[in-house]
């Protein structure tokens, strides 16, 4: 299995395997939201073409974020969640997370592309991020365990995401 390593004892940094629950601890962190605008209108027009945009969100945006250092924590519907330096020690994380924002903007062209003219509705890319402090960890039960923030700071870059 997969670890993390450990930082003198920071909690916010612990040691973990993908398969062991995570604590919640609180740190100093980035994070990035990127979701298509009006996909839904591709929805509308043909299921596979939205099974498609998505997927070439997921593939081109994973790449970015991982160039930069971040982690890839979540894939809903349209919308991409990511954290720089919540779940590794990265001290540049807030310019990663700049940069890695830039560059998903640059590739929106590239993502959309094809999808622009299927619908009726404009696609775009939003992106929504952030940097301060953030409480993180294993959040659920014994039956579904993930991966949650939680404070301010995603409510804020969830906010001004949309």
């Amino acid at each position: 299995s997969r670890t993390t390593g450990k930082q003198s004892g920071d909690s916010f940094h612990e040691k973990t395997r993908l398969d062991v629950r995570r604590p919640f601890g609180s740190g100093t962190a980035s994070l990035l939201v990127v979701n298509v605008r009006n996909s839904l209108s591709v929805l509308e027009t043909s299921s596979r073409s939205f099974e498609a945009l998505v997927s070439d969100l997921i593939e081109q945006t994973s790449a970015i974020i991982i160039k930069h250092k971040g982690t890839l924590d979540l894939f809903l519907g349209d919308r991409a969640f990511a954290n720089f330096g919540a779940t590794r020690i990265h001290i540049g994380h807030r310019g990663s997370c700049v940069e890695a924002a830039n560059d998903v903007f640059a590739a929106s062209d590239s993502i959309l592309g094809d999808y622009r003219t299927s619908t009726k509705d404009e696609l775009a890319i939003n992106i929504g991020m952030g940097s301060g402090k953030l409480v993180c960890g294993d959040l659920g039960s014994s039956t579904m365990m993930r991966f949650s923030f939680v404070g301010k700071l995603s409510l804020f870059v969830c906010a001004i995401e949309r």
